[in-house]
């Protein structure tokens, strides 16, 4: 019994919630990866994927951006949004999984 406190203890740690984030993170990150490269079905899905990792790859590269207003013409504002767009899906490729596998994490630390 001592045993299983001490891993549960263990858990409720900030070390525990960060080897869960980590693990978490390489088991979501894999089965993307895996779904991205394997799957061959409509373009729907893909679509659907690529829109969820601009969602979160957005508001992370908001996170780093300045917060300024710009003063751009139409078409700066078209490249913007385009550029920002793409750099969104990529880096949200590698930052979904974390915000996933971190809320995982917590929702697991509330319960024990």
């Amino acid at each position: 019994m001592e045993e299983k406190n001490g891993f549960k203890n263990f858990l409720c740690s900030k070390l525990g919630k960060v080897v869960m984030i980590v693990v978490l993170y390489a088991i979501i990150f894999t089965l993307v990866a895996l779904l991205v490269e394997f799957y061959h079905g409509p373009e729907i899905v893909q679509l659907i994927v690529i829109l969820i990792f601009g969602f979160f790859g957005w508001k992370a590269l908001d996170r780093i951006q300045p917060r300024m207003f710009l003063f751009l013409p139409v078409i700066g504002w078209v490249i913007y949004i385009a550029v920002k767009g793409v750099l969104s899906a990529i880096v949200g490729m590698f930052v979904t999984p974390f915000v996933i596998s971190k809320k995982i994490a917590q929702e697991i630390q509330k319960t024990l």
